[in-house]
């Protein structure tokens, strides 16, 4: 319940602040570091993380696996030990599950965002909005501040996070350490 509720305060705090969070900190400057580098960032924990995130899954269960670093690594670690539906809107997520004989996996439509090999817009939310998920595994973002929640460093994907989440029975944030209690570019809303 308390990610449902960050993601839709930072909706809503979307349209009031868009000037303010598109702007960096004083001295920084927004730089978008390729999937195929930050995948290698923490690669022993990501795998854990994935394999401790597989583990949730029951058979015959339908999840949400959001595009990131540490969601592709709950990819790798699906096996066809266990009959699911995953959908996603991570294009390195589908390509993984592709093979799997026991795993049906729905790639949203969108639009393609290079960076984070994701879809999102409108196509990809209209498309999300048909399903119900036992569990929706949600990229841990660019920094989790206990005091003042979750923020994101790629704004058009928010809302496919957001509506993910309300659409689940239960959500799972995954992250690596290095997103606790970190100082990140763009906040998306403040304490609460």
């Amino acid at each position: 319940m308390t990610v449902r509720r960050y993601l839709d305060r930072l909706e809503v705090r979307r349209a009031d602040q868009s000037e303010r969070m598109a702007a960096p900190l004083p001295g920084q400057e927004m730089i978008e570091v390729d999937f195929r580098i930050r995948e290698t960032v923490r690669r022993e924990e990501k795998e854990a993380i994935g394999h401790a995130a597989f583990s949730l899954i029951q058979p015959g269960e339908s999840v949400f696996i959001d595009a990131g670093t540490t969601p592709a690594f709950l990819a790798y670690a699906i096996n066809d030990a266990k009959r699911i539906t995953v959908v996603t809107n991570s294009l390195v997520v589908a390509r993984t599950l592709e093979n799997r004989t026991n795993v049906q996996c729905i790639l949203l439509g969108g639009t393609v965002h290079g960076p984070t090999h994701s879809l999102v817009g409108q196509m990809a939310e209209e498309a999300l909005s048909q399903f119900r998920f036992n569990r929706a595994f949600i990229n841990g973002t660019s920094a989790i501040d206990l005091a003042a929640g979750l923020s994101q460093s790629t704004f058009e994907e928010l809302p496919i996070k957001r509506k993910a989440a309300r659409q689940a029975s239960q959500v799972v944030v995954l992250a690596d350490s290095s997103k606790l209690d970190k100082q990140v570019t763009f906040l998306f809303h403040g304490a609460y």
